[in-house]
Parts: structure tokens; sequence; C-alpha cells
């Protein structure tokens, strides 16, 4: 793929992590001030679950808007950033999700047989899945879009050599 196409990718990157955490976020404060927990039948995420959620959503508002900004200016320091809390939230939402799925497998293994223990198995799996495959989509976007940057800045130092 052409590092030129990546300038439209990461804005279109940078759009949907910001819809996709801003409504993240309210949704979790919501939960927080009416204080309603968010369950499956064996895992529970409660006021500090929540709180740390809601925080890595504000956060990724504001990482978002330094893609774009990266891509605006031409600052590749804005995208290595956006980068490394990327790959941090992806890491703490995978062990949250690898933990659900040990705590529900545990169940199954102790004869705990239920439909629901075996459904919420399953999701919290494919959920596992899911944001592995994002978690590199990510990091392709990312690369691809701190390469434009790279190459573009370096065109600007040309051109202004050049004059």
């Amino acid at each position: 793929m052409e590092v030129k196409s990546f300038r439209r990718i990461g804005f279109l990157y940078a759009t949907v992590c910001f819809l996709l955490s801003t409504v993240g976020a309210i949704y979790f404060f919501r939960i927080l001030v009416e204080n309603e927990p968010i369950c499956a039948d064996i895992f529970c995420g409660h006021g500090i679950s929540n709180a740390v959620n809601m925080v890595l959503c504000a956060i990724s508002i504001s990482l978002s808007l330094f893609v774009k900004a990266g891509i605006d200016e031409g600052i590749p320091g804005y995208i290595q950033v956006s980068r490394v809390f990327m790959v941090t939230r992806s890491v703490i939402l995978i062990l949250r999700s690898t933990y659900e799925t040990v705590m529900l497998m545990v169940c199954q293994i102790n004869g705990d047989d239920n439909f629901y223990t075996v459904r919420d198995e399953i999701k919290a799996t494919v959920l596992l899945i899911i944001m592995s495959v994002i978690c590199g989509l990510e990091l392709w976007i990312l690369d691809g879009v701190q390469r434009y940057v790279v190459q573009k800045s370096r065109e600007d130092r040309h051109d202004e050599e050049g004059y």
C-alpha cells in the first residue's frame, strides 16, 4: 500500500477512535455515577474497573487528537506517543479479557456446565480474539501513518533546503 494513502486512513482512524472513545467515556461515566456494575454471570466490572475503562477512553480521546495533529503538523513524535499508549491500552484490555476467560474455564473445570457460563466463556474468548486482531490493525495503521509523516517531513525539509 502506498504511504500517502495512510494520510486518509489515519484521519479515518483518528475520527473513529475519537467517536468510540467519547461514547465509551460517557457510558462508563454514567455507570460510575449511577453505581451500576456491568456484569456477566462470573465477572463483574465494579467501580475501579469502570473507572479504569473511563480513564482509558478519556486518554484515547486526547491521543486520537494527537494522531490528527501529528498528520497535520508533520510531527512523528505525536504518532509514536499514540502507538505506545495504544499498545498499553490493548495489553490492559487483553489481560482483563484473558483473566475473565480463564476464570470462566476454571468454573467449567470445577463442574459448572451451566449454559450461561459456557456462553460467557465463548463471548470472552471471541472478545479476546477480536481485541488482538484490532490491536494488530491499529499498529499497522499507526505504523503507516508514522511512515507517511516521516516521509512528509523529509520532503518538507528537502523543499526548504532547495530554496
